[in-house]
């Protein structure tokens, strides 16, 4: 079970705070099942969604299988590799407005530690937008930290901040290790 928690404390001190689920699966095939409950998206415009959303990603067959139950709706596209399966994605966070003009740093290693029993490597990538790129009269800057486990191979952990949407942190708890039911993935 993973949950993401999003704090946006407003300049009068009042904090909005705004929480989803995920609910994964993996099978030893690399076939993946992900139930996500978004209860909203940050951004500059928070939406509140209250909704469902389910994907599986079938590698072999290389077709995502994207799910909304609630609205009886089923979308497949072909998963198309853009990283190795093995790197974490560090440039996920909360939503950006496309065509920013962002700079991010490289990658640097955090070092490896302890997570609830499992192994995990941090690391941590930073972004800034450029003064007056979008009105701003300084630079804003954003960073993303992602602690991924080396046997789940997934983020178990991550910390997203971002002055302009607040503070969003990501946990993976209640780690099952057996083998998954084959039905989650058809």
């Amino acid at each position: 079970l993973g949950t993401s928690q999003t704090v946006v404390t407003l300049p009068d001190g009042n904090r909005v705070v705004r929480q989803n689920t995920i609910r994964q699966w993996r099978d030893s095939d690399g076939r993946t099942r992900s139930e996500i409950s978004l209860s909203s998206i940050g951004g500059a415009l928070p939406v509140e969604l209250n909704t469902k959303v389910t994907v599986i990603d079938d590698p072999a067959a290389r077709e995502r299988y994207m799910l909304q139950p609630g609205e009886k709706v089923a979308v497949t596209v072909p998963i198309v590799p853009c990283r190795p399966a093995s790197e974490p994605d560090l440039t996920v966070g909360p939503p950006r407005p496309a065509n920013l003009p962002i700079r991010m740093s490289q990658p640097v290693k955090l070092g490896e530690r302890k997570l609830d029993g499992e192994t995990v490597a941090g690391r941590r990538i930073e972004a800034m937008i450029p003064a007056g790129a979008i009105g701003n009269p300084q630079p804003i800057r954003m960073s993303a930290e992602q602690w991924y486990g080396k046997d789940l191979q997934v983020v178990v952990e991550a910390t997203y901040r971002d002055p302009r949407t607040g503070e969003t942190r990501y946990k993976l708890s209640d780690i099952d290790r057996a083998e998954p039911d084959a039905k989650l993935f058809k």
